[in-house]
């Protein structure tokens, strides 16, 4: 639900590339720049917000609870990966969850470079991440839906699928405009889906006392992916094209499956005890 709350934003902001190049040459700059003061203008109004309106403090309520206050609470990553190694299934939900924003931001970053290279508008443009924000966002009840009743395993695995299908239509299609748009939003569905089902099973699989640094540990790791997936997309896309770039991010579910292999008939609460099962309701 949370996730679903950035739906509007995220589908109407690309959007707004048009009304923003008009804005910027009324300002006399860039037209480029027009779209960069729309969102200063957002992201002001979304920081007032949380600060205005976000009492009490989310992390001084979490403090509040034992099991969240204990001596995991200041672990240093550096502790955190042999814990994460050791455990299964949180394994695989930590690098499932960095590979599937390393793979949506090394395609998406360069698809608009590769639609504009093909003389497509920048309207047009903005309509592809559009429909990409909202696979990403708008079905996000989904996939929680399915991980509470299916199992976030088996959740997981429908959103690789999905990112494969999306990958596909990047090599196969890569000169229809509208092969890549599909490409697009199914790129942004199956994040969707691995991104929501993983954060369960980690959550459900890390000891209650370990899951905060755990959490701070995949932001931290993930957020290293997509910066090294948005740096190494432009190389790939003038070596290798558009086909090439989504053949390289296809290449990484590799070690995804894996460690989804080796998974298989585990339950959440494997090697500490206390951590839930991936069946309750804390998933």
């Amino acid at each position: 639900m949370i996730v679903w709350a950035s739906a509007v934003g995220s589908v109407v902001g690309p959007n707004l590339a048009g009304p923003g190049a008009a804005l910027g040459t009324l300002l006399g700059l860039s037209p480029i720049s027009g779209a960069y003061l729309i969102g200063s203008v957002g992201l002001f109004v979304a920081a007032a917000a949380v600060f205005i309106g976000l009492r009490p403090d989310p992390l001084t309520l979490a403090q509040e609870h034992e099991d969240l206050a204990g001596p995991g609470a200041r672990r240093r990553i550096r502790d955190v990966l042999p814990y994460v190694g050791a455990n299964p299934l949180t394994r695989y939900a930590f690098v499932g969850l960095a590979v599937n924003q390393t793979i949506m931001v090394t395609v998406m970053s360069l698809t608009p470079v590769h639609l504009v290279n093909h003389g497509h508008s920048l309207t047009l443009v903005g309509f592809t991440i559009s429909l990409h924000t909202l696979g990403m966002f708008g079905f996000s009840p989904l996939p929680g839906w399915l991980s509470d009743r299916w199992g976030t395993r088996q959740t997981m695995l429908l959103g690789w699928a999905i990112n494969l299908a999306a990958l596909v239509c990047g090599i196969a299609g890569a000169g229809s405009v509208h092969v890549v748009m599909l490409g697009l939003f199914l790129l942004g569905l199956g994040w969707s889906f691995v991104m929501v089902a993983g954060s369960a099973l980690l959550n459900a699989s890390a000891a209650p006392e370990w899951r905060r640094p755990v959490q701070g540990a995949v932001d931290s790791v993930t957020q290293l992916g997509a910066a090294f997936g948005a740096g190494a997309a432009g190389l790939l896309l003038a070596w290798l094209g558009f086909p090439g770039l989504n053949a390289a991010a296809m290449s990484l579910l590799l070690p995804v499956a894996a460690l989804a292999f080796t998974v298989r008939g585990r339950r959440a609460a494997v090697r500490d005890e206390g951590a839930p099962s991936e069946t309750s309701p804390g998933t």
